[in-house]
């Protein structure tokens, strides 16, 4: 899908990895973030809750460690498996020689189907793109890429929904959505990430 011309639209994509399932034991959902592209503390930190805050509407727990403080450190090198995610956010978007990603994708997902993903970027450039067509803060548009493609790996496959959060293509209604503050994952996602959760 491309934007009309009357129509504020986005993608994200989730790349399909096919490799060897991993157990998924933990019923913990931590997030590892890494500010790759120098935005604001601030910013960053205002794009965190508002990321969380779609995972709160779904009743779901997910602790957030900044990676780029020194606090953090030993727990971001010394923390993985099971339900250890990691997002970076990144100063720059694809040039189409890696994966091969729409050029209005705001996000990657390295998904690996019925298994425990724990990999994806943010494309801060894009991000910006798309805060200025709807007229919100970055920090807005952020947070719920970030949630997004948490979305992609917590459910461990791209699959995409028809409205909602989990949306390959935001369209005028998802930005009405987002820009009041209630971009929320869709019913059907919430079950299957409930799902994927209890299942650990």
């Amino acid at each position: 899908m491309i934007c009309k011309t009357n129509t504020v639209a986005t993608l994200f994509a989730a790349a399909l990895i096919m490799t060897a399932s991993v157990a998924v034991a933990a019923d913990v959902v931590t997030v590892h973030y890494y500010n790759q592209a120098g935005i604001g503390s601030k910013a960053l930190h205002e794009a965190i809750v508002m990321a969380n805050r779609a995972f709160v509407a779904a009743h779901i727990t997910v602790r957030w460690v900044n990676c780029h403080t020194e606090e953090s450190a030993p727990s971001c090198s010394g923390e993985t498996g099971p339900g250890v995610y990691e997002v970076s956010v990144i100063g720059a978007a694809p040039d189409g020689s890696g994966a091969k990603l729409p050029h209005f994708a705001m996000g990657h997902a390295l998904v690996v189907p019925k298994s425990n993903s724990v990999y994806a970027r943010i494309f801060l450039p894009r991000v910006a793109q798309y805060a200025e067509k709807v007229g919100v803060p970055v920090a807005s548009v952020l947070g719920y890429a970030i949630a997004h493609e948490v979305g992609h790996l917590v459910l461990g496959t791209p699959e995409h929904a028809n409205f909602g959060l989990m949306k390959a293509v935001w369209s005028r209604s998802e930005a009405h959505l987002l820009v009041s503050g209630r971009m929320d994952f869709d019913p059907h996602s919430v079950k299957i990430l409930r799902n994927r959760l209890v299942g650990r």
